[in-house]
Formats: C-alpha cells, sequence, structure tokens
C-alpha cells in the first residue's frame, strides 16, 4: 500500500492537497480532519506516524541550533544526527485513516 493514497478509493494524494490535513506550518502541526478530494472520505493522518515526523522536525531544528551553539560537545550532534537518520523514513510513511466526522 501506498502511504499518500486514500485506504478506500485508492487514489494518490498530492503533496499539494496533503496540507489540508495539517493545521500548522507546512506538514508540521496538528493532525485535522479534511476530505479526500477524490472520493469524499472524511481522512485525517494517522497518529504515531504524524507524531513521529513531527518529533523528526522538531529534532532537526534542535540539531540546527545546536550546532552553531556548541563547540565542545560533538557526541550531542551526532547522536541527534543518528535519531534524524532512523526517524525520518517513518515519518514518510504517514498513512491515513477515516474518522468518525461524516
Amino acid at each position: 500500500m501506498k502511504y499518500n493514497t486514500c485506504p478506500f478509493c485508492k487514489k494518490q494524494i498530492s503533496w499539494n492537497q496533503r496540507h489540508r490535513f495539517v493545521k500548522g506550518v507546512f506538514l508540521i502541526g496538528l493532525r485535522r480532519p479534511a476530505p479526500c478530494p477524490h472520493c469524499g472520505t472524511m481522512l485525517m493522518y494517522k497518529k504515531w506516524p504524524h507524531r513521529i515526523s513531527n518529533i523528526t522536525s522538531i529534532l532537526l531544528i534542535v540539531w540546527l541550533i545546536a550546532n552553531k551553539l556548541i563547540g565542545g560537545l560533538e557526541w550531542v550532534l551526532w547522536v541527534l544526527w543518528v535519531l534524524l537518520i532512523l526517524l525520518i523514513p517513518l515519518g514518510f510513511k504517514t498513512g491515513f485513516e477515516k474518522t468518525g466526522e461524516e
């Protein structure tokens, strides 16, 4: 199963259409229900993959700031970098689930 498809009509939801499923900046923020652009079924992002993508984004921001500020603690940067490398693929696998709203 592709992760960016509707679980009911199996049609692909483009990146331009996916912004409607998040309340916030880009794809970072709170999940919100929105209708599928093809079949109209109310969908929202799955809970944990969406949280992992948010955590990954926050870790990336922390890593970028720490990279500029920390001079003597390079091991902290390496730990954050390894966490980012492990979590980024999980964040892209954010699928959709049907909501109770109709």
